[in-house]
Parts: structure tokens; C-alpha cells; sequence
């Protein structure tokens, strides 16, 4: 059974969802299918104080039990992302040399794209050679996030 629930944040509505005691989704602004429970677990409330310690700028990393269903290049390409510290950004075609395919610049955004868990796997960090980047919840949020770890303008 999947659970979720809602928390707003300054970046909006943040919906965290679990299934077996680990979480397994983050969405923005985007509320949980039908089928999910609402209902506030410990996980879930976890992941809400682990958060809010994150905006508050108490948190620069997260300490939660995950599931990740994605692809062998996917999760290549996320525990790259996690190896980024706080406060840092790293481009897509970093990250694409750094799992040893240093063409795979677009993949590496799709990968970035499709992140289940943002936030938690801070795919906001990997920007354009040129600039900020895309962002699966918006360009403004991304930068949003960027400003709260960095000076990045």
C-alpha cells in the first residue's frame, strides 16, 4: 500500500509518498494518484522534518530509507547527483564523464528529469554549461533552490 501527504513549503506544496516504510516519491505542486492513501506515516513525517530542517538551512543533507525504481543508467547518473555537496552545482556534461560517457549530456538530463525523489537526490544542482538548466517543477523553482544553498544568480 502506497501512502502520501501534503506539506507547503516556500517553493509550494510538497507531497512526499511511502510504500513499505520507504519513500518513494517527492512531487511539487502535483497532488498523489487516486489509488494512494492519505495518510501521515512515520516515514513520511520523517521525510517532512528532515525538509523543513532543509528550508530552514538546519539540514544540508537527507538521512531517509528510499526505494528507488529506475534504470541502471538512472541510478548511475542519481548517486552521481548525491556526491554533489551542498552548496555546489556540477554541469550535465560532468555528470556524463564522471559515469564514464561523457556524450551521454542529454541522457544525463533526462535521467535528472525523470528523479523520483528531487530534493532528497538534488538534481537541482546539475545546471547548463551556459547557465541554469531545466528543472522537472520549473525553471523558477530550481533557482529558487539554487539561491537557498548557493549565490548562485
Amino acid at each position: 500500500m502506497k501512502y502520501c501527504f501534503y506539506y507547503r513549503f516556500e517553493i509550494g506544496m510538497i507531497t512526499v509518498i511511502e510504500e513499505n516504510d520507504r519513500i518513494v516519491q517527492l512531487l511539487i505542486d502535483q497532488e498523489c494518484d487516486e489509488d494512494v492513501e492519505v495518510v501521515e506515516t512515520v516515514a513520511i513525517y520523517t521525510t517532512y522534518v528532515q525538509l523543513r530542517d532543509y528550508f530552514n538551512g538546519k539540514r544540508k543533507s537527507f538521512d531517509l530509507k528510499v526505494k528507488l525504481d529506475v534504470s541502471e543508467f538512472q541510478r548511475k547518473v542519481l548517486n552521481a547527483i548525491l556526491d554533489i555537496p551542498y552548496g555546489e552545482v556540477k554541469t550535465y556534461q560532468d555528470i556524463a564523464k564522471e559515469i564514464g560517457n561523457e556524450k551521454a549530456c542529454q541522457a544525463v538530463g533526462n535521467a535528472c528529469g525523470s528523479n523520483p525523489l528531487p530534493l532528497i537526490i538534488p538534481c537541482h544542482r546539475v545546471v547548463n554549461k551556459d547557465g541554469l538548466g531545466n528543472y522537472a517543477f520549473g525553471s523558477e523553482i530550481k533557482k529558487e533552490l539554487l539561491e537557498l544553498e548557493t549565490d548562485f544568480k
